[in-house]
């Protein structure tokens, strides 16, 4: 049985801007902080929009060739980080085919985009698939479609949107549960876009850990003050660093799901709850009722020795006499 483990996604989103530099910046930042995968969003402007849409020319400024995503994807698999792409459209995922990535996200943009999603599963293992903004019966239609491709325990369910940064009183937090209740055979995602600069930058992710979050995607810049793209609900490479190191050392708390005593509780047991002793003197052949025994904290009995439930030797008969105030121990005992 294992220790539960919230995977980090380092979001690189379009801070890389359409330069490899930076991309390549990003990768060793993610790497690393310690983040489980490296995300980039791949896009081609006329996957996204029409021309004369007012990001349209922006988006034309994101795309880059195959060489330079080839050269990425290469940096990750050497820093051994996952590489994981976030897919505009048909031109975007046939790129990512060509990348052999280790995950591909849909955004809510595409939820729509079936063939798309259904595709995505053909050149990665895992798939993430954005559920902000989408209606609860929207993604129930989604889900049955996807246990007939028999893609469950492949896909990723990510909530969360993107307010540029979302403030904490609309992150919703308690839908993941209700999103693990009612989806129990497909992993749960949140998409973390609390304000970078802000004081629950850390402590939002830590919840939607604590309430079962699989995954965890949170915003990586190179730089808030020169406002790369993506910079609001991000944080910096030193900050994303104490994030990834604060969320594993969290993590370690929820310890294993069993009730079974550690060895640690077994040393605490032994020395904090109290141990029987005798109330009175005994004679051999006394048989044992409740008032014949005192419960007290002794350091006379050897570590996981003698009894600390009454039950265990009441109407049990002595053996050996016993003065009062004596341990009450095993080998006493017929």
């Amino acid at each position: 049985m294992t220790t539960s483990r919230t995977q980090i996604i380092a979001e690189v989103a379009q801070g890389y801007e359409g330069k490899p530099e930076f991309c390549e910046l990003y990768v060793r930042a993610a790497a690393k902080a310690g983040a489980d995968a490296v995300k980039f969003q791949i896009v081609y402007a006329d996957d996204v929009a029409e021309p004369g849409y007012r990001f349209y020319d922006w988006y034309k400024k994101l795309e880059m060739p195959l060489d330079t995503w080839r050269n990425v994807r290469k940096q990750a698999r050497d820093l051994g980080i996952d590489f994981f792409c976030d897919v505009s459209g048909d031109r975007a995922l046939d790129m990512a085919a060509e990348l052999e990535p280790d995950g591909i996200k849909l955004h809510a943009s595409n939820f729509f985009n079936r063939a798309l999603i259904r595709s995505a599963f053909d050149h990665a293992e895992r798939v993430f698939i954005s559920i902000g903004g989408i209606f609860e019966q929207e993604v129930d239609a989604l889900v049955r479609e996807l246990e007939d491709w028999k893609v469950m325990d492949r896909t990723v369910l990510l909530y969360g949107f993107q307010a540029e940064p979302t403030p904490v009183d609309k992150s919703a937090l308690n839908r993941l549960p209700l999103l693990k209740a009612r989806y129990s055979d497909i992993a749960i995602g949140y998409l973390d876009h609390t304000d970078g600069d802000g004081p629950d930058r850390l402590t939002v992710s830590a919840m939607a850990m604590a309430l079962g979050a699989d995954w965890i995607e949170k915003h990586l810049t190179l730089s808030r003050y020169l406002e790369i793209e993506d910079y609001p609900s991000a944080l910096e490479p030193d900050e994303f660093a104490d994030y990834v190191e604060a969320m594993k050392r969290l993590g370690e708390a929820f310890g294993v799901a069993t009730m079974e005593l550690s060895e640690q509780e077994r040393a605490y047991r032994d020395k904090a709850v109290k141990k029987l002793l005798a109330a009175r003197d005994l004679a051999v052949g006394d048989e044992l009722a409740l008032q014949d025994i005192n419960l007290r904290r002794t350091a006379r009995i050897e570590e996981f020795s003698g009894f600390h439930d009454p039950s265990d030797v009441v109407g049990r008969k002595v053996k050996m006499a016993l003065a009062a105030g004596s341990p009450i121990l095993g080998e006493h005992l017929e």
